[in-house]
């Protein structure tokens, strides 16, 4: 047995039971395997062979995925394979020091980069706000896909959610939104907001005018921001942030429908859909653009999602349509909806 199989070993028979239940392990100890090799992309002037930095590279991936297993087993205190934000918020502060591609950010900046990557994780992870996830979920989901690779880089990288990059951006687009200076946003700040990390002021539209839907925005604070007078801090930005600007990706189809829902009645009708869409409309009118009539829009976006009523969306229909993100953006977002009525051309 190896030294790493041993030690492995031994964490498993410290592991106290919960009840009757014993956390297990997930992750397969990482071997060079015939699996590994044909799992690995071949090389593209000799198809018959692989690269050896590839396999490497997979190779490193499960090993890390090895480690990162035993440290978030580390920061189960309560041994029951879940994790609540506080300890995932220290698993990565910890971690922060050991990452290479994370060497320059700021201490100042450290809480706000350990707040913004917990909450991507808890975003996939936790969709209906309970405050835990388990440990085996995170290590099979994509998101740790991504954590894992910027564990495995030198330098930091734009593309990479878990990125120092990423972080600073969204720091600063909160402090050009936060023009009181009060460390928290209201609904009129946020109706500045302006899509992109880096952000892109120059969106076609008034530098003051946001491309989403101001309705969208009043609903948001009404479902989702609990703080008094209505002000949301830097952790419900970091959600706000995630669920627009990864449309029409949504992992939280719920989110979007508890805002659509206007009156809580369990359905969506062409009238409330066009309550949200009238602005969105109007701000492609006044830009000048060629839009289809808003009753033909209205009624296209209707048929993204298979209903058992023409014209009424039920919430689980919603809830399990692969299509409510794009539902969501082409009714609250003038530039997803313009991006999405010119792909043919693109």
């Amino acid at each position: 047995m190896s030294q790493l199989e041993a030690s492995i070993s031994m964490r498993r028979t410290q592991h106290q039971p919960v009840g009757n239940v014993l956390y297990a392990n997930t992750v397969p100890l990482p071997r060079v395997t015939l699996q590994l090799f044909m799992m690995c992309p071949r090389n593209l002037t000799f198809p018959e062979y692989v690269d050896s930095t590839t396999i490497y590279q997979s190779f490193a991936k499960k090993v890390s995925l090895v480690k990162c297993e035993a440290e978030l087993i580390m920061c189960d205190l309560n041994n029951d394979g879940r994790l609540a934000e506080d300890e995932m918020e220290q698993y990565v502060s910890d971690l922060v020091p050991r990452i290479v591609a994370l060497r320059d950010v700021a201490e100042t900046v450290l809480p706000f980069y350990c707040c913004t990557a917990t909450r991507r994780i808890f975003w996939d992870l936790d969709p209906y706000s309970r405050g835990v996830i388990r440990i085996d979920a995170l290590l099979q989901s994509a998101v740790m896909d991504e954590w894992v690779r910027l564990q495995l880089m030198t330098e930091d990288s734009p593309q990479n959610w878990f990125g120092g990059f990423v972080t600073q951006q969204l720091y600063d687009k909160f402090l050009m939104l936060d023009a009181r200076n009060e460390g928290t946003l209201n609904a009129d700040n946020l109706k500045r907001y302006k899509k992109g990390l880096p952000t892109v002021s120059d969106d076609g539209l008034p530098i003051d005018v946001s491309p989403l839907s101001t309705l969208f925005i009043d609903r948001f604070f009404e479902t989702n921001v609990m703080m008094p007078n209505s002000e949301m801090d830097y952790r419900k930005f970091v959600d706000f942030v995630i669920a627009v600007e990864m449309l029409p990706q949504c992992s939280r189809p719920h989110f979007f429908w508890n805002i659509l829902d206007m009156e809580g009645v369990g359905y969506l009708t062409p009238m409330v859909v066009n309550c949200f869409f009238r602005e969105t409309y109007a701000k492609l009118i006044s830009a000048g653009l060629d839009v289809p009539a808003r009753e033909t829009v209205v009624q296209e976006v209707f048929d993204l999602v298979p209903t058992a009523e023409p014209l009424r969306i039920t919430r689980e229909e919603f809830l399990s349509c692969p299509q409510a993100g794009l539902f969501a953006s082409l009714v609250i977002d003038c530039l997803s909806f313009w991006t999405y009525e010119n792909r043919e051309a693109r």
